[in-house]
């Protein structure tokens, strides 16, 4: 039987125009993500992650949840919890400066995605983690942040990890950098991240390294149109900034017959490397620097 319905419900039914009021309609997720629904954004969400790793070795929980654009901490866990990352304690435990606790690697499953998602191919050591060099886990940390501080604000047109450009040191006595950024010019920077000073035939051969890869007057190989080098001591980059000043001694070295290393010749510091390379206090000055101008030369193509 149907009953009539009550003055009140009627009244209820009805808006301020005295017409029947619309059947509201919750709102869908997808309303507030641009068309995409949630899975959509989670897999993309996990496939940003996936890839970064690959590319990068290894990440940290913070950088993680960072890449993807997570504001709640866990993200890394969660990836952890689904098989697709492995977490591992560092040697330091959190107990060194600037160090975490655990650092992130793939699993053969992240493996497998990572490689489906990439668009470019390359060894992954770490499927061990340990392959994933302990003393140098701050100094991979902070070239990720830095690439990562200029592809999330867009400074950059595109980016370089060290091995996305080569794996197994230096080739052909060029330096091969920490990371690479492409600007919107399509001019190349060079980022070199240094937390320990060199000496005499180290410092000699870096800058070598640093004159071959860069271009100018015919010398070079024109790979890069300029080097940011960056550290989070002063000392270091006031020592590396006085060796690359113009006219300063530079040696080149070899083995000697007693199979030891010695100066062979010794010449002088091209006027135009000053011109070309930048020394950076990490984070501060190196932020300011990336934020105001990405590219502080020309590009030579």
């Amino acid at each position: 039987m149907i009953h009539p319905q009550t003055d009140e419900a009627r009244y209820e039914a009805m808006n301020e125009d005295n017409e029947p009021r619309k059947k509201r309609v919750p709102p869908r997720p997808s309303d507030y993500l641009k068309g995409d629904s949630p899975l959509k954004r989670a897999q993309e969400k996990m496939a940003r992650v996936l890839v970064w790793i690959y590319l990068h070795g290894f990440s940290t929980a913070e950088i993680i949840r960072e890449v993807s654009r997570q504001k709640a901490r866990g993200y890394a866990k969660r990836l952890v919890d689904a098989g697709l990352l492995v977490e591992t304690r560092t040697e330091a435990g959190g107990f060194v400066r600037s160090t975490p606790v655990n650092y992130y690697t793939l699993s053969t499953t992240g493996l497998e995605e990572a490689e489906r998602q990439s668009q470019v191919h390359i060894p992954y050591p770490e499927i061990d983690p340990w392959r994933v060099d302990q003393k140098k886990l701050r100094h991979g940390i902070i070239v990720q942040e830095l690439t990562w501080f200029v592809v999330s604000l867009q400074l950059v047109e595109d980016y370089r990890t060290e091995r996305m450009i080569g794996i197994g040191g230096d080739k052909s006595k060029v330096k091969r950098p920490d990371a690479v950024f492409i600007e919107t010019d399509r001019s190349r920077t060079a980022i070199e991240v240094e937390l320990s000073g060199k000496w005499e035939r180290d410092l000699d051969d870096f800058i070598h390294k640093i004159i071959a890869a860069l271009y100018c007057d015919g010398v070079g190989t024109g790979r890069y149109d300029r080097f940011h080098i960056i550290s989070d001591q002063r000392k270091i980059l006031d020592r590396y900034k006085e060796a690359m000043q113009p006219g300063a001694q530079l040696s080149v070295w070899a083995k000697s017959s007693r199979n030891r290393w010695e100066r062979h010749t010794t010449g002088e510091v091209p006027k135009w490397l000053c011109e070309q390379v930048s020394f950076l206090l990490y984070p501060d000055v190196v932020v300011t620097k990336l934020l105001t101008s990405p590219s502080s030369g020309q590009s030579r193509g």
